[in-house]
């Protein structure tokens, strides 16, 4: 969240996009019979607080290949920073128990970073995933657009769905739909 960081190959993290818990977690969660996430949703801390609360904000992700299976982001949201995360696991039930949204504050950061930096791009998550909408990527894109003395770096696990969102961006440009789509490729856009 404009953190400097120690990655030798970016200068900073931005993740405007996030996580929060529904207030129906719970009960979605008995009614599908998530048995472990009811755990999850009703831990306690030693002072008696919920740890994963209703409108607890975190990051998301999914698990999608091999090289998921020791993610950094899914530990550190569960055992090593549980006050970053929703304590929810990276999996597709988790996704029926939260609302996934773009923090606004967090998404025009770039905006006000004055000094050319290199930028890892929701390093908690991929925005490529499937919960993420064509929307979503595309405010991302525009804040990119605007501020091209920053290198913002789309790292992705979903090649797949990243080559088909910037096909069909292209597409809407030949046809007069998206506005910046006549842009892009975008110089300043690393999609890895």
């Amino acid at each position: 969240m404009g953190q400097t960081t120690g990655i030798a190959w970016t200068d900073s993290t931005w993740s405007p996009l996030r996580a929060r818990i529904r207030p129906d977690a719970l009960e979605i969660a008995e009614t599908k019979g998530y048995t472990s996430l009811v755990q999850v949703l009703t831990a306690r801390k030693p002072n008696g607080e919920l740890r994963s609360p209703a409108g607890k904000v975190g990051p998301h992700c999914e698990h999608v290949s091999p090289g998921c299976e020791n993610c950094y982001s899914e530990f550190n949201g569960k055992r090593c920073l549980p006050a970053n995360g929703t304590g929810l696991p990276f999996d597709r039930r988790a996704r029926d128990l939260v609302e996934i949204f773009l923090d606004e504050k967090i998404l025009v950061q770039p905006l006000h970073w004055k000094r050319p930096r290199r930028i890892f791009v929701n390093s908690q998550t991929d925005s490529f995933a499937e919960f993420v909408t064509d929307a979503m990527i595309d405010r991302m894109m525009l804040v990119a657009l605007m501020c091209p003395q920053h290198t913002f770096q789309f790292l992705t696990k979903r090649a797949q769905r990243m080559e088909q969102y910037m096909r069909l961006t292209k597409a809407c440009a030949i046809s007069g739909g998206k506005t910046f789509a006549n842009a892009l490729p975008l110089s300043n856009v690393w999609l890895v």
